[in-house]
């Protein structure tokens, strides 16, 4: 992805950004029916912290409607006729009349869009990429793309309040059973955990855990963690960072980040509550 593919035909870039990026807390990225290309890295750019959604034809004609709730978002559309391409124009259109300064738009296009509809999309700052060059290197189209949009604000992790069954099972010393706490929000960095006060006194500040069994809506994600400290709101809030644990030289020793496999879960946990957050918006604003 080269930067000249997201310049109209004057050479002025298609994506002034509307809003400082220091400004900016977190950037929403939304993937409108997007081919199966697309959708299987979701959870890919998800674990890149940047914030995905996807959603149907149907449910986009609503978006417009809580878009202007957010600082800046990103829509992308994926377009596989010429008939595509109007309807979207259009849509794009009214879009760009109701809050265009929150919004910056691009589409994957099938590869012989002729010249002239092109223009029409560049005119609209629209930046147009053909799916022949996202087949050659999906991830790292995209990751270029994000890049060149700058759709990372300063918010370092996409952090998800619990949904469902969410529960933390600590295995901590002097104690032989478990202690089971419930999980109020979740990032790959950390999570926060709901905590009786009558099991306190197992809990310091700088403590180690070695280790937590989570239950996140069926799945099971087995890690280490480092108690960060406990809100000043809600004493039973305790905030743990994530761990891997490995054993150096017959001691335990506790790198202060989550390994490959419980990140995944993670991740693919975040993107269904992230889905999830989006329909509970859209449905609320009824027919």
């Amino acid at each position: 992805m080269d930067e000249q593919s997201l310049t109209n035909s004057n050479g002025r870039r298609t994506m002034d950004l509307p809003v400082k990026k220091e400004d900016v807390y977190t950037v929403k990225i939304y993937f409108i029916k997007p081919i199966d290309l697309i959708s299987v890295v979701i959870n890919t750019l998800i674990e890149m912290e940047y914030e995905t959604y996807t959603l149907s034809e149907f449910d986009a004609e609503k978006l417009p409607k809580i878009l202007p709730e957010d600082q800046r978002n990103v829509l992308f559309i994926c377009i596989t006729s010429r008939q595509d391409a109007l309807r979207w124009l259009e849509y794009v259109e009214n879009l760009h009349d109701e809050s265009s300064s929150r919004i910056q738009i691009g589409a994957f296009t099938f590869s012989n869009m002729d010249d002239s509809l092109k223009e029409k999309f560049l005119m609209n700052q629209i930046s147009v990429t053909p799916f022949d060059q996202l087949k050659k290197n999906t991830v790292g189209v995209l990751r270029a793309i994000l890049q060149i949009f700058e759709c990372r604000g300063q918010r370092q992790y996409i952090r998800v309040q619990a949904q469902g069954h969410s529960e933390a099972l600590i295995n901590v010393h002097d104690r032989n059973q478990p202690i089971s706490g419930s999980i109020v929000d979740v990032s790959t960095s950390a999570f926060v955990c709901d905590v009786p006060e009558i099991y306190h006194r197992y809990f310091e500040v700088g403590q180690y855990i070695r280790e937590i069994m989570m239950v996140l809506r069926g799945a099971r994600i087995r890690t280490a963690a480092k108690i960060l400290g406990y809100s000043q709101e809600k004493k039973n809030h305790f905030i743990m960072k994530f761990c891997t644990l490995s054993l150096r030289d017959g001691r335990f020793d506790f790198e202060e980040q989550i390994s490959r496999e419980p990140k995944h879960k993670l991740c693919n946990y975040i993107r269904i509550c992230l889905k999830d957050n989006l329909m509970q918006s859209l449905s609320a604003l009824g027919a």
